[in-house]
């Protein structure tokens, strides 16, 4: 019997342990599936993480604290779209980093992650349970406080996309004013060389034709045939008469 009881709390804490794990990964998907990401351009990943000693500032720390007072400030503002009932305290230990940032991503700084909510809901409940802030409220956040996401950098490294979407100033456009214009007079010019060079083979060639064959007149002269009577007379002699 003792035996029995022993079996089946066994069995009761590890199907515990698979309910708790399970829920726990739940949660997690959840919150990485809010994951946004921000780049950071013309970065790279050594600068990115200079000696704060150096240069006093800490860019993953002052990046994260910034993320939390947009957001706070935004939340604030905007219960519902945080799904928030109330006014919340946001800490830089809300705002995860994916395990890859800091990531050298086409020039730029990648830097990826997703903003912890924690025993709060819209229905006034508190609880010890953790959600993240909606994906599309995190990148609204980002994408109006880019300039302070950018002061919080020891460089200055300015934030230009937040996910797909270009935040930065327009990509300039003075090559392509320069080059279409000069792009279309080298077109020009190669043209007005090739008509140049096919009318200048086309006066060689006629120069090089043999005489007679270059447009002159050709004179014709009629041949006047022999007379009947010199004809006669030439074959009366070939045969005399016997």
């Amino acid at each position: 019997m003792l035996n029995l009881c022993r079996v089946s709390l066994c069995c009761f804490l590890l199907v515990l342990f698979h309910v708790r794990w399970g829920y726990c990964g739940e949660k997690e998907d959840e919150r990485t599936e809010n994951t946004v990401f921000i780049r950071y351009n013309e970065c790279t990943v050594e600068r990115w993480g200079k000696d704060p000693e150096e240069t006093g500032i800490d860019n993953t720390e002052n990046m994260k604290m910034t993320v939390a007072d947009l957001v706070k400030a935004h939340c604030d503002d905007n219960l519902a779209d945080c799904s928030l009932s109330s006014s919340s305290e946001f800490t830089m230990d809300d705002v995860v980093l994916s395990a890859d940032s800091p990531l050298y991503f086409n020039g730029d700084v990648k830097m990826s992650f997703y903003v912890n909510i924690e025993g709060k809901s819209l229905t006034g409940d508190d609880d010890d349970t953790e959600y993240a802030l909606p994906q599309e409220t995190l990148s609204i956040i980002c994408e109006e406080g880019k300039d302070a996401l950018t002061n919080a950098t020891n460089g200055g490294f300015r934030v230009d996309f937040v996910g797909d979407k270009r935040v930065g100033p327009p990509l300039d456009g003075t090559l392509n004013k320069i080059m279409i214009p000069l792009s279309l007079c080298l077109v020009i010019l190669l043209a007005v060389i090739a008509v140049v060079m096919n009318h200048y083979h086309q006066k060689e060639d006629k120069e090089h034709l043999p005489t007679g064959s270059q447009g002159d007149d050709v004179v014709m002269t009629a041949v006047k045939p022999k007379d009947k009577e010199g004809a006669g007379s030439g074959a009366s002699k070939q045969n005399p008469t016997a």
